[in-house]
């Protein structure tokens, strides 16, 4: 049986993400995050928090369309905490909790203040 919410099983950027992860990341480069901190440049490290819900993302990359649970979860989700590391491999924390959100946030940007 084919996944609903699909992994990304190619070696890479997004090895062993949700295919959502994807067009998430290439949001937060086209049209910036809500928040972000780190370079990976001068850090080694990025890390970009996106608000949800995610309505008007329809597709993982162009001609390959979300699947129909893909998009409801997008629907759903209060937001993204994405991260890249310096080899530029991408993970992703998905929120159903705003406030767990914003909480994982601000503890994230204190841990990186110290």
């Amino acid at each position: 049986m084919e996944r609903k919410i699909r992994v990304c099983d190619e070696p890479g950027k997004f090895e062993g993400e949700l295919l959502i992860a994807i067009p998430l990341y290439h949001r937060s480069l086209e049209w910036g995050c809500d928040e972000e901190v780190g370079d990976l440049a001068d850090y080694g490290y990025w890390y970009g928090l996106l608000r949800g819900p995610f309505y008007s993302i329809n597709e993982i990359e162009p001609g390959v369309p979300l699947t129909k649970e893909e998009k409801e979860y997008l629907g759903r989700i209060a937001g993204v905490i994405l991260y890249e590391n310096s080899v530029g491999f991408v993970s992703v924390v998905y929120y159903s909790s705003p406030a767990q959100l914003e909480r994982d946030w601000e503890e994230l940007l204190e841990a990186l203040s110290e």
